[in-house]
Formats: C-alpha cells, structure tokens, sequence
C-alpha cells in the first residue's frame, strides 16, 4: 500500500509544479503582452495562440488535480440511499467506470493527436499544433492513472477491513 501513496505523493508534485509555473508563465506573457500593446502599440504575434493552449494545459492540469483529491464534480445520490457499510463498495463500482470512461477517452485522445500529427499543422513559430495537443491524452492517462490508485486503494481497504 505505501508503494501507491508514494506514487501518487511523487505525481502530485510534478502535477502542482507544472500547474504553477505555467499559470505563472500565463499571468507573466499575458501581462507582457498587454503592456507592449497599450504602450508599444505591438505584440507578440504568437502570445495570443499560446495563451490559449496553455489554457487548454491549465485546465486539464487542475482537472487531473482534483480527480487525485475526489474534488472533481460527482453524482452521490447513491450515499444518500445507502448505508456506510455499502458506501466503500459503490466507490469502488463508481472509481471502476470513471476508469474504464478515462482509458476509453484516453485512447480517443491518442488517436486525434496522432491525426493532428499525420496534417502537419504548424501552430506557431515552427511549432506543430500536435506537440501543444499532448496534454489531452497525458490529462486522461493521468486521471486514468489516479482512478486505478483509487480503486487499489479501496480493495486493500475492503480487505484489510475484512480480515479484522
């Protein structure tokens, strides 16, 4: 079991590092670019299209955050009907879709960034729009990754509390 809370520990820091910096690198450009347009009447040609993809990291990087804490929204009717005894298994149950639904997204996402690599776009600067694209299938495989922790982490649960 201590091996799952490191994992999930050593992933939870590299998650919130990078959300950080690049809400820092957001707040920094966009200030900058704001600046140079109303005192330099210019800009950077490229600020705008990149802002908007680090929106795109931004978002899936707080989703996959608050998947890892169980803040993400959910539907708990079930905890309203059932008792405490139950409760752990309908987690379980809940946990096991949100996975499959998460692996299933994450394929799908695999699939269209390996089309939008196949059309050659370029975003900007010689970038090409797949490589911005790329958190998509890591926010899934993330997600997927922190349900799979909370699923092992509720059979070990069910079982230790079994065995007592």
């Amino acid at each position: 079991m201590k091996i799952f809370k490191d994992v999930d520990q050593f992933l939870k820091r590299i998650e919130e590092a990078l959300l950080i910096s690049l809400v820092i690198l957001m707040v920094l450009l966009a200030f900058f670019q704001v600046l140079l347009r109303n005192i330099f009447s210019s800009g950077i040609i490229w600020a705008d299209i990149f802002l908007r993809h680090l929106v795109l990291w931004v978002g899936l990087l707080g989703a996959v955050l608050v998947t890892r804490e169980r803040r993400h929204i959910k539907i708990d009717i079930f905890s309203k009907f059932f008792s405490d005894n139950i409760r752990p298994m309908i987690n379980l149950g809940i946990d096991s879709i949100s996975f499959f639904i998460t692996v299933l997204l994450t394929k799908a996402s695999i699939t269209f960034v390996m089309s939008e690599k196949l059309g050659g776009s370029i975003l900007f600067l010689r970038v090409p729009t797949w490589t911005m694209e790329l958190i998509i299938p890591i926010a899934f495989a993330l997600i997927s990754l922190h349900f799979l922790l909370r699923i092992s982490e509720g059979i070990y649960e069910m079982l230790e509390k079994e065995s007592k």
